[in-house]
């Protein structure tokens, strides 16, 4: 079974309300290490482990909500982001980047 057949079997035998209630805690969760990491209290791979915990779960809202209609404001919303950014430079904070 691979990844997206998981993530919707999760859906189906916990329900969508289970799910709703779960991006909340894992929201929560994220916020946490990322406060707590911001203070030297746990590593970046608390939040990282957060930060899958909170994708996994908004894709499996995506797919209760409906895939292609969550794509579509994704694909919106990130051409909006790249119009805004346009004439704007700023410090290359990104892991891994060729500008490191």
């Amino acid at each position: 079974m691979n990844g997206i057949e998981i993530m919707k079997q999760s859906v189906r035998v916990h329900g969508a309300d289970k799910q709703r209630d779960k991006i909340v805690e894992e929201m929560g969760e994220l916020t946490t290490a990322l406060m707590q990491e911001r203070d030297g209290r746990v590593s970046a791979d608390a939040v990282i482990t957060e930060i899958a915990d909170v994708c996994i779960t908004a894709y499996e809202l995506a797919l209760i909500y409906g895939l292609e209609k969550v794509e579509a404001e994704i694909d919106r919303k990130l051409e909006r982001l790249r119009e805004r950014m346009t004439d704007k430079t700023a410090p290359n904070d990104i892991k891994g980047s060729d500008k490191e």
